[in-house]
């Protein structure tokens, strides 16, 4: 079964599993952090085998204004969080708080800069409040309903 074409939905998953939009944005708390905690997980291992590639080059590689690409995910994956649990600032900005202590605890552990170094973990926190407020007024310029046509 496939999803309407409508507003109402976010995303249809594989094996005929639609996911509505209120769905997603009614998760529980519990549920969210659930999801961040095998995030976490999967996100240091994935980073941890990319480090000496180049990709994980590329993420590192500093630029002029912004810092480094690896902020520049940050911006886009909190864009999406915002548009999508766009009355979620408080617990999503924890759990971007949460990610921002594994990568200094690994930069601690093992002694690598690749985790981040000084006001990196200042600078992604602010990246991730700016990229979630840029979803939120996506959504809120999507959701808003202008004056009606009809006469």
């Amino acid at each position: 079964m496939r999803a309407p074409r409508d507003k109402k939905y976010i995303a249809t998953v594989y094996m005929d599993i639609t996911l509505s939009t209120d769905a997603i944005r009614n998760l529980p708390d519990a549920t969210l952090l659930s999801m961040a905690t095998v995030g976490y997980i999967v996100g240091a291992i994935v980073y941890y085998v990319i480090k000496d590639q180049f990709v994980g080059k590329l993420l590192t590689e500093q630029i002029q204004l912004f810092g480094n690409l690896s902020r520049v995910t940050h911006v886009i994956s909190y864009m999406f969080l915002g548009y999508a649990f766009p009355n979620r600032f408080v617990i999503i900005m924890l759990l971007g708080v949460g990610w921002e202590i594994v990568e200094w605890t690994l930069a601690a552990l093992m002694r690598d800069p690749y985790w981040g170094v000084g006001q990196d973990y200042v600078c992604d926190i602010i990246a991730n409040a700016a990229g979630f407020l840029i979803g939120y007024v996506f959504y809120q310029a999507s959701s808003s309903t202008g004056p009606s046509s009809e006469t």
